[in-house]
């Protein structure tokens, strides 16, 4: 009866370590909040860590660029591109600008400029 016990401890050791182990794999399912904590790894200039928030958010809201947290996690992604791959950053903005012409401004194009410049 022991080693009944021991091994049933043990799938359910097992069982709360992968849980535990998913709940903590990676960003918010909540676009709002990894548009919140990309902008958060910018502003620390960890720029791979911001992608991945930006990309985990656009995956999130879908081709929904009506959601409220499209655009500026678009924004962010672009941003985060600057530094890491700058013909990335470039076309996106320039998708962006095409798909949404009023969200993309003479300062937007000013701000990315300046940014790949860097």
């Amino acid at each position: 009866m022991s080693k009944r016990l021991a091994l049933s401890f043990a799938r359910l050791a097992l069982l709360l370590a992968i849980g535990g182990l998913s709940a903590c794999g990676g960003g918010s399912s909540d676009p709002s909040e990894a548009t919140d904590a990309g902008y958060k790894a910018l502003g620390a200039q960890d720029y791979a860590a911001a992608q991945k928030e930006f990309e985990a958010a656009l995956s999130a809201i879908g081709d929904d660029t009506a959601h409220p947290s499209y655009v500026k996690a678009k924004l962010g992604s672009v941003q985060a591109a600057c530094r890491t791959d700058a013909t990335r950053a470039q076309s996106e903005l320039l998708a962006l600008a095409e798909k949404m012409p009023d969200a993309v401004t003479e300062r937007t194009y000013a701000d990315i400029a300046g940014r790949l410049g860097d």
